[in-house]
């Protein structure tokens, strides 16, 4: 596991994949192969997704409820953000503190964020360009990140209907 990328993952990402919505399999490709790490906050917001979905959708509630166990028994690890910077990197970028609890995380981690939040991702990518620095000839993150995902070919991903309970998927095993 230690030669696995570690990746800060977001409540967005991380609920797409849960319950399948539109940009699952995206988020799947995103995840796999990765040593995935977030704060505590995580699943406070994903039990707050799926009470939304469960007052929306009463006649799935049950496999909504299902599908937030299996996530919660994918192997993350919660990590602490740095406490005394969330308050004035919210103030200095317009996130929330929740959004940069999951940047300050990344930046004290020195790793990649994946969010399907386009606010949360224009800043992230601005503040990391800023930390991380390329890797020879490789490029920098944006381009490290498109070799990794896209050129991979990992997009081709069978996923279950929306909804349906489906058992975790592994994000351990970077062969898929």
């Amino acid at each position: 596991m230690s030669d696995l990328d570690v990746l800060v993952v977001d409540a967005s990402v991380l609920a797409a994949v849960a319950f399948g919505e539109a940009r699952a399999d995206e988020g799947v490709a995103l995840l796999r192969g990765s040593r995935l790490v977030a704060p505590g906050l995580l699943w406070y917001e994903m039990s707050e997704v799926a009470r939304t979905k469960c007052l929306a959708r009463s006649d799935e509630a049950e496999a909504i409820l299902e599908q937030l166990e299996a996530a919660r028994r994918l192997p993350i690890n919660l990590r602490s953000p740095d406490w005394e910077t969330i308050t004035q990197l919210a103030l200095d970028t317009g996130l929330t503190a929740y959004d940069a609890a999951y940047l300050s995380l990344a930046q004290s981690l020195r790793a990649p964020l994946a969010t399907f939040d386009r606010r949360l991702g224009d800043v992230a990518g601005r503040v990391m360009s800023a930390l991380m620095a390329p890797d020879d000839d490789v490029g920098g993150l944006g381009t490290r990140l498109h070799e990794r995902f896209v050129e991979a070919g990992t997009f081709d991903l069978d996923l279950p209907a929306r909804s349906a309970p489906r058992a975790a998927p592994d994000f351990s095993d970077p062969r898929g």
